[in-house]
């Protein structure tokens, strides 16, 4: 996902990488230097589900048990608002939305207006977004 940061943002577009605390320093130490990518953190909600702090990815839970899955997609979800609160700020409105498979944006629940939905189940895509 870097790598099509790193892409957009070398031919001009405004990127935001956004993502858990976890992942977007993954993604800080990837990137090259003098490419201007904003990195957004969105705090991941470990607690909320009952998983340790820090399980923020998928590597760092405490088993693949499909508990510990469950309770990880359960916290992800949980991320759909405040990625929604931040993109509505955003001026301009983005253009679009490129995410992985575990796409948790506005547009990936029924009803949303902002984006167009793509599936959760999805390669990483890019998700055109309406302009408000």
């Amino acid at each position: 996902m870097v790598d099509m940061a790193i892409l957009l943002a070398d031919r001009g577009a405004r990127v935001s990488f956004i993502s858990n605390p976890v992942n977007a320093a993954r993604a800080a130490a990837g990137a090259r230097a003098g490419v201007s990518i904003d990195f957004v953190e969105l705090p991941f909600p470990c607690a909320a589900v009952g998983l340790p702090d820090g399980c923020e990815n998928l590597d760092l839970l405490p088993s693949l048990e499909s508990h510990h899955v469950e309770l990880f997609f359960s916290a992800a979800a949980l991320l759909r608002d405040p990625l929604k609160q931040y993109l509505l700020a955003q001026p301009p409105s983005p253009a679009c939305m490129i995410a992985d498979a575990c796409n948790l944006g506005p547009g990936s629940s029924p009803g949303s207006s902002r984006c167009r939905g793509s599936s959760s189940t999805a390669p990483p895509a890019c998700t055109p977004c309406a302009r408000a």
